[in-house]
């Protein structure tokens, strides 16, 4: 629920920010359930409609629609710069997708990933943020 998670992102610092999507992307990657659900849509979607449909809400547009939410509220409380709250949410979920996409087929990756991960975060913020 992006309206009730606005206030903890409005006083969320950058290093918080960074450990709070690495805890999520871990958990992405090292939970066997949605690890395995997540490899099983990216192969999936492929072969049906309505799997093809599913992996876009699922692994896209959920994504983007949440951060989108939190971002319009970031800028209507003057914390974040007054830019297209959707196209900003693209620009900070792409990465992330394409992150776990990359750990998905090369977990050898992961540490290397990782570091992308936080370079993407930090960059995000200090372009952003107000604060």
């Amino acid at each position: 629920d992006a309206d009730r998670d606005i206030s903890e992102f409005g006083e969320i610092t950058e290093e918080a920010l960074v450990q709070k999507v690495r805890h999520i992307f871990n958990y992405s990657l090292d939970n066997e359930i949605v690890c395995r659900f997540r490899r099983m849509m990216t192969i999936e979607q492929f072969r049906t409609k309505e799997l093809s449909e599913l992996y876009t809400k699922r692994f896209v547009d959920r994504l983007v629609d949440y951060h989108s939410g939190i971002f319009k509220g970031l800028i209507a409380a003057d914390i974040i710069v007054d830019k297209d709250p959707d196209t900003l949410a693209l620009m900070y979920v792409s990465p992330i997708i394409t992150l776990l996409g990359v750990c998905d087929r090369q977990p050898e990756r992961k540490e290397e990933c990782l570091k992308k991960l936080d370079s993407h975060i930090r960059l995000f913020f200090r372009t952003f943020s107000k604060n």
